[in-house]
């Protein structure tokens, strides 16, 4: 059975007893990162959680499905996929999601550039394109708005 736990995705509450979360993510924007951040800054190992990414970058569908068969108990990805498995008769629960209001763009850069006209004539890596990725085009937008 899938239930709602207070941490971000989707849980198989049967096998998440213990100490382990074995997770998948789909997406790999900043404002949906921040289980991996946590496995890779140690956050999870110095609570007693022995966490790691079975799967990155799947798609929504596989994501859920993996939930449903127990490859991992947690994945992050869209509503739609869990609400499809919702009316296939399935029950994965959608759990809380980032409080960041999606108005503007997370942007990660080097501890040296603390405000974003700092990056006035500087290369930015996204991971599509500015015109038509959802990423690119806010992080373009994001930037544009700061006179970058």
């Amino acid at each position: 059975m899938l239930r709602a736990l207070p941490a971000i995705g989707v849980v198989n509450v049967a096998t998440a007893a213990g100490t382990r979360a074995r997770m998948a993510t789909g997406i790999r924007g900043t404002t949906h990162s921040m289980a991996w951040m946590g496995v890779e800054t140690g956050v999870f190992k110095k609570l007693g959680v022995e966490a790691n990414f079975e799967k990155f970058t799947p798609g929504g569908p596989e994501i859920v499905t993996g939930l449903l068969s127990g490859d991992w108990e947690f994945g992050q990805t869209g509503t739609v996929p869990a609400a499809e498995a919702v009316l296939k008769g399935n029950d994965p629960v959608i759990l809380l999601r980032n409080t960041a209001a999606h108005a503007g763009q997370f942007i990660m850069a080097r501890p040296e550039y603390a405000q974003l006209e700092q990056l006035a004539g500087k290369t930015v890596g996204i991971l599509s394109d500015t015109v038509s990725g959802q990423t690119g085009v806010s992080t373009r937008l994001t930037l544009e708005k700061a006179g970058v």
